[in-house]
């Protein structure tokens, strides 16, 4: 009767010996070439992965730091107009609505439909707003597009 053993052990029941199988045959440099040459191409595929095409890196890397300083830009602008017009802009939403905080959406890309419920939100959480500009411009560019 057999010992129950993993494939690369003999049973010793039988006679055969202990220890390891013969060792298979190994890889040649060759085989490693063509295994490398493959790699790349195992991430190239239509189906949905959370590892990206290496082909595309180099233009995701430049398409990042496009968006990242095109963002940074508009928050900037949105940053400089809330600054110098906070107490305006702070008034305005009380009020529920002005020129100023108008045009800070504006630059912030908030679409035009949605900016009346932005403002009741605002006027709701007016508290967290009232003495930090910081928190207004992170709430406008939130809900910007």
């Amino acid at each position: 009767m057999c010992c129950f053993a993993p494939i690369l052990w003999r049973c010793a029941a039988e006679g055969k010996g202990t220890g390891l199988a013969p060792a298979r045959k190994p890889v040649t440099l060759p085989g490693m070439k063509r295994l490398l040459l493959i790699l790349p191409l195992a991430a190239c595929t239509d189906q949905p992965s959370h590892i990206p095409n290496p082909l595309f890196l180099p233009a995701q890397a430049v398409s990042s730091t496009v968006q990242n300083a095109r963002y940074d830009a508009r928050r900037a602008r949105v940053e400089r107009h809330v600054t110098a017009n906070f107490v305006a802009i702070i008034g305005e939403i009380t009020a529920g609505g002005g020129p100023l905080l108008s045009t800070a959406m504006e630059l912030a890309w908030i679409p035009a439909p949605k900016r009346p419920a932005i403002t009741r939100l605002l006027a709701e959480d007016i508290t967290l707003y009232h003495n930090d500009a910081e928190a207004l411009v992170v709430a406008l560019m939130v809900h910007g597009a």
